[in-house]
């Protein structure tokens, strides 16, 4: 999956609102709002990897049971159209473990089973907060494992 806001066709581009921070437009005399918009082109999709792979593999052996291994890589993440501020590439893996009969199964859940550590853009895609340049992240989860019992009737 890749992603692009296209503003070529367009007599402007994406909107930008106050290009600096309040603190330093109060340090240097600056005006609050110095609203306008970029040029007409092509941009990155805020608050989105450029690339995004995943992947899963599933394996049930005669008896019922299984393994799945799964995993997201995801390209940079821009968090402005000014691409001042960026996520690295990064990945997630997860994993199950199941035995599974025809009325019932039990699944155990691995997350992030590597401890990857990830971030979330706050305001990714088409939110309003892209245009505000608010530029937050929120760390993603750490490992945490979760299980399940299932009666198929």
């Amino acid at each position: 999956m890749t992603r692009v806001e296209n503003w070529s066709s367009s007599p402007y581009g994406p909107p930008l609102t106050q290009t600096y921070s309040t603190a330093q437009a109060d340090r240097l005399g600056l005006p609050l709002d110095n609203s306008g918009s970029f040029p007409p082109g092509s941009y990155a999709l805020i608050g989105w990897p450029e690339q995004t792979i995943s992947g899963m593999v599933t394996y049930q052996d005669d008896s019922g049971v299984g393994v799945t291994l799964g995993g997201l890589l995801f390209s940079d993440m821009y968090l402005g159209y000014e691409h001042q501020v960026r996520i690295p590439p990064e990945f997630v893996l997860n994993a199950q473990v199941f035995y599974a009969q025809r009325h019932w199964e039990a699944r155990l859940y691995l997350f992030n089973f590597t401890d990857e550590h990830y971030w979330l853009p706050n305001g990714f895609a088409f939110s309003r907060v892209r245009t505000l340049n608010l530029d937050t992240i929120y760390a993603g989860w750490p490992f945490w494992i979760e299980g399940t019992v299932t009666w198929k009737f």
